[in-house]
């Protein structure tokens, strides 16, 4: 493996320590609890659903809308929703959690694209 630029270093660590105050702190995930999170664009998401299932013990439900994010969160553990156009979202959520909600909804780039999908 090559070296890390400072600058890349600083940004993987501002994403884990944002979804480490986001989970812990704010919203103080349980184990085995279900959450949603945004992860269409964001590769803070990721730390997210990384940091949720291994430190956490929780289940993160990711919303993607292509294939490559997709296989990214379900390596790190998460269960997903495909998602291209916000519709249906009680209904998928409840094909993968057993219910149409959550507690907890973790938007991790702003923007239009999460208040689209939570539009039910």
């Amino acid at each position: 493996m090559g070296r890390v630029s400072m600058e890349n270093a600083a940004v993987v660590t501002d994403d884990y320590f944002s979804a480490l105050l986001a989970m812990g702190r704010r919203a103080r995930i349980q184990r085995d609890e279900s959450f949603l999170v945004n992860a269409k664009h964001s590769r803070s998401a990721l730390a997210v659903i990384d940091l949720a299932v291994k430190v956490f013990g929780a289940k993160p439900i990711a919303i993607c809308d292509d294939a490559r994010r997709a296989e990214l969160c379900v390596e790190l553990g998460a269960l997903v929703i495909r998602d291209r156009n916000g519709r249906c979202l009680p209904h998928k959520l409840k094909e993968v959690n057993g219910k149409e909600e959550v507690r907890v909804i973790i938007e991790t780039e702003g923007g239009p694209h999460f208040r689209n999908i939570i539009k039910w």
